[in-house]
Formats: C-alpha cells, sequence, structure tokens
C-alpha cells in the first residue's frame, strides 16, 4: 500500500500549495478543446484534456468545478465549439444561467510535425470577455505534461500561488499516452454498447500502466456490467485502496457495493459494509442518488441506505434516526433539495411505521424541515400531558400578489404546510384550530390529512376570517396516528382588493385519546390503488399500505371509491386485530353495476408489480409510466421500480408471471427508468430505456436485443444527449424509427440494425415538448403526435399556460407538414398520451395526473374527432394504452408517490377489454376542442 500512502500525501500537497488566504470560491466550468488539425488519431484529446483539467481543478479550494457531465450536456444542449464564448451572448447567457458559473475555460488543440499546441482560454460569463489566455507548446510526445502545465497555469492565475509550486504537486495519473488514448477511445465504445471492444481497450490501458487508477476503474466497470463480479470486486478494490481523492471514486463505491447487494448478501452483511464505507470515504461525491439529482457525500447516502434495510428488519426506530440525520445535514448543504426525496421518505417511513406499529412519536430535527423549499418548515408538537398548544410564526405571512396583464393588482392564496406531532401512545378524538389573524377580509382554510400527499379527511376549504376566529375550524374522526400533516390557506374575498391579511399561527386545542394495547393491518388490494380505506366508519389511509394503533378485536374494514365517479364499487371486510400484531389484508373490488367498463365486460385490475422476488436498499421514486407489449402469444409488462428494470409475462391475459428483474447489464447500480419495448418482424425483443450509467453520470437513451426475453445484448446509447420524452416503432419497410422530445426540438433518427442511427427528421415547435408518439397508418402514413406547453394572457386569470395534443403527417417520416391540434387543457401537471390505429382510424387516449381520468379521442371519417366520455379513476397519468387483436384495449399504469409524498408503490395493473363503443357516446365534436 506504499503507493496509495504517496498518492495520499500528493492529494494533500496540492490542496494545501492551493489553499492559501481565504477568499470566495469561484464557479467554474471547463469545457471541451477543439482540434484544428487534421489529426483523427488525436481526437480523443478533444474531451480528454477537458477531462484532465477537470480533475486538477478540483483539488483546489479556490473554485468549485462544474461536474464534467453536467457541463457535458449542457455542451451537447449548445452544440459547444470554443469561440461561442466570447461571441454567442444568446448561449452563454443560457449556459450561466443554467450551470450558475463564474468562469468559463475552453480551448483549441493542433498538432503538425510531431510537435502539440495547446491554447486555453478563462472567459468571465456574464461580459463575455477574456480575463487570459494560457498556451503551451512542445513535442506531442510530452502532452499529458503539457495538459498538467496548463492546469498548473490556470491554477495559479485563480490562486495567486506560483504555477512551479501547483505543477509539483498536481498528481501523474499517468505518463503514458497510448493508455490515456485507450481509455477514452474505450469509453467512446462503452456508449455505443460496444461493451466487448471497450474492455478490450481499458485493459490495454492497463497493460500498458498498471498504475494508472482511471484504468483500474474502467476495467472494473466492465466486468461489472458482464456480471464477473469477483473480477470487478478486484479492480475496484485495488481502485478505491490506491487513492481516496480520484473523482470517479463515488462511481467505483456504488458499483463495488451493488455487486453485494446484487447477489443478496443477508441484510446484516450490508448494514456492516455500508458502516465501513461511512467510515471510510464520508466525503466522497455520490450522483444521481436522491431523487432531487445533485450529488450527495458518500456518508449520507449509505446513512439513508441503511435505513433503508433497517426498515425492511423491522428496526424502524433506528432507521428513522439515521435517515434524519443524513436529511438534516443535506438541508444545511443543499437548502431546498435537503428536503425532499429519497432521505425525506425513508426517514418518514420509518417514523410512521414505528408510530403504526409501537405508538411512539420519533420526530428528529432533520424531519422538521421536510419543506424548506417552502416559507414554513416547522412541525407543531403537543407537549406530553398539554391539550394545547401555540404556533407562532417568527415573521408574518401575507396573501401574494401580482400584476395583471392590464396593470391591475392581483391578490392570490397563501398556502403553509406543517406536520401535527402527538404525544406517544395517543390520537386525537377531535381538533380546533383557531387562526391569529390580523384583518378580517378574507377567509381562511385548513387540510389535515394522515400523511403528506393523501386526501383530505377533515376541514373546511374556506371559512371567513371572523368565524374561524372566534368558533375556531374543527376536526372530528380523524385518521388514527400521532403524525399527521396540514395545510393551510388563507387568501381574500376579492381577489382584486388586497385584503390586507396577515397571518401570525394559530391555537391548536386536542382532545385525546389513549392507545396503550393496539394491533395493525396491512391493507392490499389486487385490482386498484384509487381509494380510501375506512376502519369501523373512520377515515384510516389512502391506497395500499398499513393502518395501526388499533384497538384489538374485529375491525370492519371498508375500501371505497376515492370521489364517486370512480368505477369500483366500494367493498367491506370483516379484520380480527390481534395485539402486538400485523394482519394482512388482501382486498379486490370490483365495478359498480352499470358503469361503462362494466357494460363494456373490461376486467377489474390484476396487479402486476406484486410480490418481488427480493428487497431492495434503494427506494427511487422514478416518476415513469410502465410499457405494455402484445403480440399473439402473450402479454408482456415492463416498468421501473426502485432503480431497476422489471418484467411480468401472461400468457391467458389474466394470470402473470412473478416480478422479475431484467438482469444485467440492464438494471444496474445505476438508475434505468421509462422502458419501452416493441417485437420487430424477425421476432425479437427491441428494449429500449433511459439510464445515467455512462461515464457523464447524465441521463441517457439506450437500446438492446434478446431473442428470448432472458438473454440481453450489451445497451448501446442512441444519442449522446439527455432525452427525457422518446418513442419508438418499426415500419412497415423493416427500418426502425426514433423520436424524442428535447427542448423545443422534435428529432427523428432511423436505423436498420437498432445500433447505427441517421437522422430522419428535425421539426421545430413553439415550445417544451412533453410527450411524443409515432405510428405508421395503414395505407402507410406517419403520423407524431407531440404535447407541448403553450403560455399565453387570459382576460380574466392574466398569464396562464396549457397543454396542447398536436398531430403531424408525414408520407416517408422526413417530411412533415400538415399540423393540427387535438386537444388543449390547462397546464396543471402531465399529460402522456398514446396511439392506436384501429380499422384505419387513430384513436387518441389522454392521461391525467390529479382526476385520473383516461381521455379518448376516435378519428372520424371526415377528419373530424369524436370525444368519448372521461373514464375516472381507472387508471393514473403513469400509464399507457394499446390495443392487440386478441387482448382488446389494455390500460397499464402504477402509481409512483411523489417525491415528498409517504405512500407505497403501487402496481402496476393492468385492464383490459373489447369495446370502447360504450364511452363513445357523446356528439362527434371539432378537434381541438375539449
Amino acid at each position: 500500500m506504499k503507493s496509495a500512502h504517496i498518492l495520499c500525501l500528493i492529494a494533500v500537497a496540492t490542496v494545501a500549495v492551493l489553499a492559501g488566504p481565504a477568499r470566495a470560491e469561484t464557479a467554474v466550468a471547463v469545457f471541451n478543446f477543439q482540434m484544428k488539425s487534421n489529426t483523427p488519431e488525436w481526437k480523443w484529446a478533444e474531451k480528454g484534456l477537458a477531462d484532465k483539467i477537470v480533475t486538477d481543478f478540483t483539488r483546489s479550494r479556490r473554485i468549485t468545478v462544474v461536474a464534467r457531465d453536467e457541463m457535458q450536456l449542457m455542451a451537447n444542449k449548445v452544440r459547444w465549439a470554443p469561440e461561442m464564448a466570447t461571441s454567442d451572448p444568446e448561449r452563454m447567457e443560457q449556459i450561466e444561467r443554467q450551470l450558475e458559473i463564474d468562469r468559463l475555460v475552453t480551448g483549441v488543440y493542433s498538432v503538425r510535425d510531431g510537435r502539440v499546441e495547446i491554447t486555453a482560454q478563462i472567459v468571465d460569463v456574464k461580459t463575455r470577455t477574456e480575463l487570459v489566455r494560457k498556451v503551451v507548446a512542445g513535442p506531442v510526445k510530452d502532452i499529458l505534461t503539457l495538459q498538467r502545465k496548463l492546469s498548473a497555469e490556470m491554477l495559479s492565475w485563480f490562486s495567486g500561488v506560483p504555477a512551479s509550486e501547483i505543477f509539483s504537486a498536481l498528481p501523474v495519473w499517468t505518463e503514458s499516452i497510448e493508455s490515456t488514448k485507450a481509455l477514452y477511445e474505450g469509453l467512446h465504445l462503452y456508449d455505443q454498447g460496444r461493451y466487448a471492444e471497450a474492455w478490450l481497450r481499458f485493459r490495454q490501458a492497463w497493460r500498458n500502466d498498471p498504475s494508472y487508477l482511471e484504468a483500474h476503474y474502467w476495467v472494473g466497470r466492465m466486468y461489472y456490467f458482464m456480471d464477473r463480479y469477483k473480477h470487478a470486486r478486484r479492480a475496484y478494490e485495488a481502485f478505491v485502496y490506491m487513492d481516496a481523492t480520484h473523482p470517479r471514486l463515488g462511481d467505483a463505491i456504488k458499483e463495488y457495493l451493488h455487486t453485494y447487494e446484487k447477489l443478496d448478501t443477508p441484510a446484516e452483511q450490508m448494514l456492516t459494509l455500508y458502516a465501513d464505507f461511512m467510515r471510510r470515504f464520508p466525503e466522497v461525491i455520490i450522483h444521481n442518488e436522491m431523487d432531487a439529482w445533485v450529488p450527495v457525500n458518500n456518508r449520507e447516502w449509505l446513512q439513508v441506505r441503511s435505513a433503508q434495510v433497517l426498515r425492511q428488519l423491522g428496526r424502524q426506530r433506528e432507521g428513522t434516526l439515521l435517515a434524519s440525520k443524513a436529511m438534516a445535514t443535506m438541508q444545511k448543504k443543499l437548502w431546498a433539495y435537503g428536503g425532499r426525496g429519497w432521505a425525506h421518505r425513508v426517514a418518514a417511513m420509518n417514523a410512521q411505521d414505528l408510530n403504526m406499529l409501537t405508538g411512539e412519536v420519533l420526530m428528529p430535527p432533520g424531519l422538521y424541515n421536510i419543506h424548506s423549499r417552502y416559507e414554513d418548515s416547522y412541525v407543531v408538537q403537543f407537549p406530553p400531558g398539554a391539550n394545547e398548544v401555540v404556533y407562532r410564526l417568527e415573521n408574518p405571512r401575507y396573501v401574494p400578489s401580482s400584476k395583471h396583464k392590464d396593470g391591475r393588482t392581483v391578490y392570490r392564496w397563501r398556502f403553509m404546510y406543517y406536520y401535527i406531532a402527538l404525544p406517544s401512545n395517543r390520537v386525537l378524538k377531535k381538533l380546533t384550530l383557531y387562526p391569529i389573524v390580523r384583518g378580517t377580509d378574507g377567509s381562511c382554510g385548513v387540510t389535515i390529512n394522515k400523511e403528506h400527499g393523501t386526501v383530505a379527511t377533515g376541514g373546511i376549504r374556506s371559512v371567513d376570517i371572523d368565524k374561524a376566529v372566534k368558533d375556531g375550524i374543527v376536526f372530528e374522526d380523524l385518521p388514527r396516528g400521532g403524525i399527521l400533516s396540514m395545510n393551510v390557506n388563507f387568501h381574500g374575498k376579492d381577489k382584486w382588493r388586497n385584503p390586507k391579511l396577515y397571518f401570525y399561527g394559530f391555537r391548536a386545542v386536542g382532545e385525546f385519546e389513549d392507545v396503550p394495547v393496539h394491533g395493525a393491518i396491512d391493507v392490499a388490494c389486487s385490482t386498484t390503488d384509487n381509494f380510501n380505506v375506512y376502519v369501523d366508519g373512520r377515515m384510516a389511509r389512502k391506497g395500499i399500505g398499513l393502518v395501526g394503533l388499533l384497538p384489538p378485536g374485529k375491525r370492519k374494514v371498508e375500501l371505497r371509491p376515492l370521489f364517486d365517479n370512480h368505477p369500483f364499487a366500494a367493498q367491506t371486510y370483516t379484520v380480527t386485530v390481534e395485539a402486538g400484531k400485523v394482519t394482512p389484508l388482501q382486498a379486490r373490488l370490483t365495478y359498480k353495476p352499470g358503469h361503462p367498463l362494466a357494460r363494456a365486460g373490461w376486467t377489474t385490475g390484476r396487479c402486476v408489480g406484486i410480490n418481488y422476488p427480493s428487497r431492495s436498499p434503494c427506494l427511487q421514486t422514478l416518476g415513469c409510466p410502465p410499457f405494455v407489449l402484445a403480440d399473439d402469444e402473450a402479454i408482456r409488462v415492463f416498468w421501473a421500480s426502485r432503480g431497476d428494470l422489471w418484467w411480468s409475462v401472461s400468457a391467458d391475459g389474466d394470470n402473470f408471471t412473478r416480478p422479475a428483474k431484467l438482469p444485467m447489464p440492464i438494471s444496474s447500480g445505476w438508475l434505468e427508468q421509462t422502458p419501452q419495448c416493441l417485437r420487430d418482424e424477425s421476432g425479437r425483443f427491441l428494449l429500449a430505456f433511459l439510464s445515467d450509467r455512462g461515464g457523464q453520470r447524465a441521463q441517457r437513451a439506450y437500446l438492446c436485443w434478446s431473442r428470448d426475453g432472458k438473454t440481453w445484448s450489451r445497451p448501446a446509447m442512441v444519442v449522446d444527449r439527455g432525452v427525457e420524452e422518446y418513442h419508438i416503432i418499426q415500419d412497415a419497410r423493416g427500418r426502425y424509427i426514433w423520436a424524442d422530445g428535447t427542448d423545443k426540438t422534435a428529432t427523428l433518427l432511423q436505423s436498420v440494425d437498432g445500433y447505427r442511427w441517421e437522422p430522419l427528421a428535425i421539426v421545430p415547435m413553439d415550445d417544451t415538448i412533453h410527450d411524443i408518439k409515432l405510428q405508421q397508418r395503414r395505407d402507410g402514413t406517419y403520423e407524431m403526435f407531440v404535447v407541448v406547453i403553450n403560455h399565453f394572457t387570459s382576460d380574466r386569470e392574466g398569464q396562464m399556460s396549457e397543454l396542447v395534443v398536436w398531430r403531424y403527417h408525414s408520407k416517408d417520416g422526413a417530411a412533415w407538414k400538415d399540423r393540427e391540434v387535438i386537444m388543449r387543457r390547462r397546464w396543471e401537471d402531465d399529460l402522456p398520451i398514446s396511439l392506436m390505429h384501429i380499422n384505419g382510424r387513430t384513436v387518441l387516449s389522454v392521461l391525467r395526473r390529479g382526476t385520473d381520468d383516461v381521455r379518448m379521442f376516435r378519428e372520424q371519417p371526415d377528419g373530424s374527432w369524436q370525444k368519448a366520455d372521461d373514464i375516472f379513476g381507472a387508471s393514473s397519468a403513469l400509464g399507457m394504452m394499446t390495443h392487440h387483436p386478441r387482448w382488446g384495449y389494455m390500460m397499464v399504469w402504477r402509481r409512483s408517490p411523489y417525491i415528498w409524498e409517504v405512500r407505497p408503490e403501487a402496481g402496476p395493473y393492468l385492464i383490459r377489454g373489447k369495446s370502447v363503443e360504450e364511452f363513445f357516446e357523446v356528439k362527434t365534436v371539432s378537434a381541438g376542442t375539449e
């Protein structure tokens, strides 16, 4: 371990040299260099130079460096060229706004007659002024030394420390040009999915220089993606033990630990391993792991991962404390992002389970600030033995206002969010809230829920301030629980008049009930998650999950639809609750008699995502829909859960196999999501998905193949840029057509093999794309449906936004025309769409979040569109619809909680039916009309 000791000393020396007197840090991004000579064998240096400079810059305390993956995303987005730094104000403003940087470093290089010249410039981003230019030149065999000299010159400019001192302290990762070239060429092959070739290049880099740490990492990663875990561990161990300062150390830790998780290592052993890595590498950066897509420290990441394992072991108290500790730390560093995502959900779910099962109310400081991104972030906590508490704001809140287009001021609503924490082993029989306000020209409303994100169980939306102050807002029949969430709002009576309302807090008066002996019920449902649970007539929770603090004995459990227009009938069960035990309830709901789904003979839901074969320490809330692929043989459902891809198969349309995780190299320790699958004319499965597995740690789209659904090819990157909305089809000519929506551009590509893609079309949009779908019609023409957001001004409401569904036509997939509006609606959330072509007519289905309804439009012979009755409560916005002659119409959907919700994932659920005629019972309407 002598080499590791030397490297650590070098790292310490580097930081010491660059430290100097304390001063404010400068935010810097290093963009790719550009080759100016006709020397393709040196093309690797464009990204290689930038990557190595970033690695050197990370050792300075003078500057903060944008992660290379963030830079690369931005570079691809603006089609970066170095001359933009001083000549393109629009793109530089975009870069400054998104990356929040002060300085930008870029440059050019050329190789001629055995010599190389590298020019770097440091640019002030705001003024687009070149602040300094550094040039190094020499024999091309010294390019790596010249790069380090260039880093030293620039770091000297930032810090004032002599360049010679910095240069002598910078670590030498390798002196082998061949090793460096092989590494970056391997990275390019890896991104193309050419793993075997990439592995050979990484092995070559390692053989040329066995001490090259970057090569150690990439050899380990290739073994990792080839399921050769023992080999991968040896390479990762060499990497992590030899240097604790390398920028890729976090990636190695993530993958190294996943080799144990992948093999179902016992939970206690995993906790020991997590604790060891927390102790050894507390400050190492882990990317893309807390739902906020910001880097976090390894210590906090593993604290939350450990807390999830502890919850699965039934050790919720330890889990609550550990995840809350991580959350409190992240809130200090990340502000708004600290109170959201994985850390909060793990902490809060542990705390809720602990309360439901034991009666204990545990609210560590980390949980107090879940809403740190809002204006209030506190807990209303009743002291032991007290039935009253007064909560006062540090600063009063008032009704916010904005300007209407005619210049008048509009006064809107103020929302505030709180927890209510009761003494342990007590529940509320009644709660009265008295707002503390100044002013009378307005109304106040309160809703109280069991958990964040659940349906309100009591309260009045709007009560006159005078009445609320005098009589209070009264809640009875509240859920049994020691931790409740509360939403408080107030507003003026006339939005055009300043209400002069000031909210200072409230007084809460409670009537309590002791629960010394209790048990719990774990509610599951095989048909839907769209229901409320009532126990003995009292609201308990929304959807599947734990209902606790129940007195022992026979309990009447009723599952009721969320809303009257939902298709399911209420169902009642009798459950015997035992003290200190959890009683499972597997429920099943049926359709209401006479509901259109029942009349049309649709099946009630089949829960596909049930009875997972293994536990997972990951708890990613990936908000992406499942995908259903139907052919003459079977129905196959694909979905993302806890960062991996899963699938289930049914040969009869009713009975589905147990969920199976798609194997490596698909499901990995990185995040995989948004799967789509098609079966091509040869019978092969083509699977597309999004993942951040690449060297840039940035989300990219990948494709892979399988003949049997068990053995898959190596995923190949489709395009080296960020993609969120995409769709892939195979047309009648056998070519694959890819469409994606990135910002305001729809990009279409074509391929004959799924690996080599060629441009097909670029279609500019008026605004940001929210969804995109393709299909080929029976007559051979193509159509593309795109959901975009449109901003406009309303005479009544002022500035508004709406989602618009456009349809485009094309004869060849290259030229698109005849744009028409199919639907408009006010923008409140996403609007996923699905396309079907049935009997020569296009059928469009639209899913709406919030109302959980399906809206269908059917093309008419005269070009108009027929709108179907909305189907409420049969799906969710995380879903899709398709059709197959054997299976009929199919809707598949799942429930993935919002990042602040404390609810289990539910589904996927699948329903199907032969007909939709029962829904098309309204008159034909014009396109563009809801």
